[in-house]
């Protein structure tokens, strides 16, 4: 059973799967505020960041959604490790992401929020 587990999660699609997973129960939670559905999120993107090799082009998307997650976790709970969280996802997100991507400005501002919520 392990060697199939270790064969699905070398296929290339299933950290898209785990990122949109994450992203499902991300709703969950903003519909119903399930602390659950919150940790199933936060788990199922940091599966989706850790599956995406550095040079994809998902993988700085993927770090600011988990970011994003951790801050959302941080403004419900209080937790300022969940804030510390954030700012490291966001800023790895902004290391990664090309200068002429258009989502840039969006990655910068994300790290500006939760640093500004730091301060």
């Amino acid at each position: 059973m392990d060697s199939y587990i270790d064969r699905e999660e070398k296929h290339p699609r299933v950290a898209l799967f785990h990122n949109n997973l994450g992203t499902s129960y991300r709703l969950l939670f903003d519909r119903f505020g399930d602390k659950q559905d919150l940790q199933q999120a936060i788990l199922h993107h940091q599966v989706a960041v850790n599956l995406t090799p550095e040079c994809h082009q998902d993988k700085s998307s993927r770090l600011s959604s988990l970011g994003s997650l951790f801050l959302a976790q941080f403004q419900k709970y209080g937790d300022v490790s969940d804030l510390l969280k954030a700012i490291e996802q966001y800023w790895l997100s902004k290391d990664l992401i090309l200068d002429t991507h258009y989502d840039k400005p969006a990655c910068y501002n994300n790290l500006g929020t939760a640093l500004h919520t730091h301060f």
